[in-house]
């Protein structure tokens, strides 16, 4: 979820972890979606930012792939970046906002 402009994920079932990105932070959202993913039409909504515990906690698996689109395409305006989207296949599409 999005709180004063961060992105807030909250992980674990039982062993809760939450990270906090601020907005101005993000340098790449990328959407990643495998043999799997694209059969059931979701995707893993991957965030970057400088700090490298983002690679390792700043992704979000099992996104519906509309939805996913449509937070990436909201995080991209926030913080006018470039998205890329991969699947197992390699790069599958390239976008920037301007």
């Amino acid at each position: 979820y999005i709180r004063d402009a961060s992105l807030v994920i909250s992980k674990g079932l039982f062993l809760k972890k939450r990270g906090s990105f601020h907005l101005s932070h993000i340098t790449d959202v990328y959407l990643v979606q495998e043999q799997l993913d694209w059969l059931f039409k979701t995707c893993t909504v991957c965030v970057s930012t400088a700090n490298q515990a983002s690679g390792q906690f700043a992704y979000i698996e099992g996104f519906d792939e509309e939805v996913a689109h449509n937070l990436q395409e909201y995080l991209l305006k926030q913080s006018e970046l470039s998205a890329i989207l991969i699947n197992s296949n390699g790069l599958h599409a390239f976008s920037q906002v301007i």
